[in-house]
């Protein structure tokens, strides 16, 4: 019973993620992110794809799979707050299905002076570290910090 509940929650996850593919097909330029992210449990190579000014949906592949459903309330061009949900299954290591939710903070590193896009000779790339601290809700609670540092394109 446990391990069908595990994959219908991640099953539940992908097919909302699925859902936005439409609008994220009609992405605009600086919409898309490609970097790494780690919560505990999940942590390896991340897509964000912008839906709208205030959502988000995030891919995470690397020893497992987790999907994030990101809710920006609070959006500046050089920094966002955001809450966020997800859920994902775990292969490598430790077999283990989570639902965590928590609460984020990204930046743009121009905002500090720092660019590293211009650097590289590729001005149009702009480089996005985050902050989170978070909850796993599902199957038992514990606390965690994530970040993440993801490029713009």
């Amino acid at each position: 019973m446990k391990g069908k509940m595990s994959i219908g929650i991640v099953v539940g996850v992908v097919l909302l993620a699925l859902l936005m593919v439409p609008q994220v097909v009609q992405a605009q330029e600086g919409q898309f992110r490609l970097g790494t992210q780690y919560n505990h449990p999940f942590g390896g190579l991340s897509a964000i794809f912008d839906v709208g000014d205030a959502f988000a949906v995030q891919g995470i592949l690397g020893g497992g799979f987790a999907g994030k459903i990101i809710y920006r309330v609070l959006r500046e061009p050089m920094w966002n707050v955001y809450g966020f949900g997800g859920a994902g299954y775990r292969w490598w290591g430790i077999y283990t299905t989570s639902a965590f939710a928590g609460a984020g903070y990204e930046f743009d590193l121009r905002h500090f002076g720092i660019d590293l896009g211009e650097a590289l000779g590729r001005p149009d790339w702009v480089f996005k570290p985050n902050i989170e601290v978070g909850a796993s809700l599902w199957p038992g609670y514990g606390f965690h910090i994530g970040s993440g540092f993801h490029v713009t394109f």
